[in-house]
């Protein structure tokens, strides 16, 4: 049985041998100057309407391998179910980073499946799957996006807006599904600023 629901974070392990684990529901929040670390193996359950905000200074790393990827889905005795996303805004100091994860069935609502505001936040060898939603909403980034693998029919697989200064944005080594209209929308970034 998932170990849960966690209602809020400080600074946690979450383990592939402690778990499964579940979240609460609604929003559940990482504390201020919070740290939370995800273990290589481990699975992190979100139940229907559910996300993750990471706020505060607070940092995510969730670091899998190869042979041992971090899971993040809904609850499976939860039928059909979408949660909603993962949403940081942690600020641009606090160094974010999610590799090897696999990320199924979010999206539920606002049509997004990760959502990254003012925020350094490094994405590798990531894939989501099992949503329609548009997969990365991005504002005033400081992100890199590297080996990751976006799916078809999602429309636009990333959008944004603007740079902070000194913010940047980093594509590389990455698959993008096919989409019927644009695959990525943004907008701002102008000379003599930063540009995509």
């Amino acid at each position: 049985n998932p170990v849960g629901p966690m209602s809020g974070f400080t600074t946690t392990t979450l383990t592939a041998e402690g778990g499964p684990w579940l979240l609460g529901p609604g929003t559940t929040f990482m504390g201020k100057d919070a740290t939370l670390v995800i273990e290589p193996g481990a699975t992190v359950y979100f139940p229907p309407d559910s996300l993750l905000r990471v706020r505060d200074r607070s940092t995510i790393t969730a670091i899998g391998t190869d042979l041992h990827r971090i899971q993040f889905t809904r609850v499976p005795s939860d039928g059909p179910e979408k949660y909603r996303y993962i949403w940081i805004h942690s600020g641009g100091t606090p160094n974010n980073t999610l590799s090897h994860l696999d990320m199924r069935y979010a999206g539920a609502v606002d049509n997004r499946q990760m959502w990254i505001t003012t925020s350094r936040v490094l994405l590798d060898n990531v894939t989501w799957s099992e949503s329609t939603s548009k997969v990365l909403r991005l504002v005033d980034p400081y992100s890199e996006v590297r080996n990751c693998t976006f799916p078809a029919d999602t429309g636009e697989c990333i959008t944004g807006t603007g740079f902070a200064a000194g913010g940047y944005f980093i594509l590389d080594g990455n698959v993008l599904g096919f989409a019927a209209n644009d695959v990525i929308d943004f907008t701002g970034g102008k000379r003599p600023g930063p540009i995509l």
